[in-house]
């Protein structure tokens, strides 16, 4: 955590046994924080009042998006090249809803307010072109 009116450093969150993280969100509440790590792959929350760790998600390696959906209660979605996570909210935390593989997923955006994923999908090895998709979000 940072002091931004003082300009330093004041406390240290740490996720023992988990390395790597990358991608991170905060829930429009601001007192979520979604990381995923890369080793393991791990989706953690993170009470942003406390800094305690409230739920650990198995989720794909290598993510390199994570993002809450506000449209859809609260669901959150983790992305590595080729795979969407997505984890539906619920009263007992955020349960693994689907896992959807899209060949040539390289990078993606959610736009709640369009009621949209947008995918960028890479050139394929057999001569496919790169090309923006863009699809509705899960239910």
């Amino acid at each position: 955590m940072v002091d931004l009116t003082a300009a330093r450093q004041v406390e240290s969150w740490t996720a023992p046994g988990l390395r790597a993280n990358f991608p991170l969100t905060v829930d429009s509440s601001g007192t979520a924080l979604a990381v995923v790590f890369r080793r393991p792959a791990r989706l953690v929350l993170i009470n942003t009042k406390t800094g305690a760790t409230t739920q650990q998600l198995d989720t794909c390696g290598d993510a390199d998006d994570v993002f809450f959906d506000t449209m859809r209660r609260g669901s959150m979605s983790a992305a590595a090249p080729g795979r969407v996570d997505v984890f539906q909210s619920a009263a007992a935390g955020y349960p693994l809803g689907a896992r959807r593989d899209i060949v040539g997923l390289t990078d993606l955006a959610l736009r709640p307010e369009l009621d949209r994923l947008y995918i960028a999908a890479g050139a394929g090895l057999l001569g496919s072109e790169a090309a923006i998709l863009a699809f509705r979000p899960l239910p």
